[in-house]
């Protein structure tokens, strides 16, 4: 019996190592950050750039009780979300911890869908509905960004959310190694 138990955990053990070596499917397959490049950056160059309505940072008690990530599943973080009760705008990105992307992800996918059943300004809806999870090696972000202001006579469409998200896509691209 115990050389069966004993078996039994070995199998275990080497099945454990071999999922837990797996490559995990992502957007990219970046090394990671540019030398000198932080997490901080990032954000700061979205602020710049997108713009994130009166935002503040995203502190260890809004990581856990807003977004929903346990801060032992990431190496580090950095955000900034609206606190414009009208505004979606929302953007963090995390670096998970190996083995910990998937549960980083579906945290952040289930904030991603309380902002868009939060939202009821048309223009703010589209802008959640096209909100992304962004994944690059252990590296996740949620993003939920864009300047609703069109010209007179013209609404925010799916189109228009899309194009922000897209921007925001490519300054975070811009911080990782190719």
């Amino acid at each position: 019996m115990k050389k069966i138990i004993a078996i039994l955990m070995a199998t275990f053990l080497v099945a454990t190592l071999l999922v837990g070596c797996s490559n995990v499917k992502n957007n990219n397959t970046s090394s990671g950050l540019k030398d000198g490049a932080t997490l901080s950056d990032i954000v700061d160059k979205i602020q710049s750039e997108i713009g994130i309505a009166m935002g503040s940072p995203v502190d260890d008690t809004v990581l856990k009780d807003i977004f929903g990530v346990n801060k032992e599943d990431i190496e580090e973080y950095a955000g900034q979300m609206s606190m414009v009760m009208t505004s979606s705008d929302t953007f963090l990105i995390v670096k998970a911890k190996e083995g910990k992307v998937e549960d980083v992800k579906a945290a952040l996918e289930k904030r991603k869908e309380t902002i868009i059943q939060g939202q009821y300004l048309p223009a703010e809806i589209e802008k959640a509905n096209a909100g992304k999870i962004y994944i690059n090696g252990n590296y996740v972000a949620l993003m939920v960004l864009g300047d609703t202001m069109v010209e007179e006579g013209q609404d925010f469409d799916s189109a228009k959310a899309q194009e922000e998200i897209k921007k925001a896509e490519d300054i975070v691209n811009s911080f990782f190694n190719k």
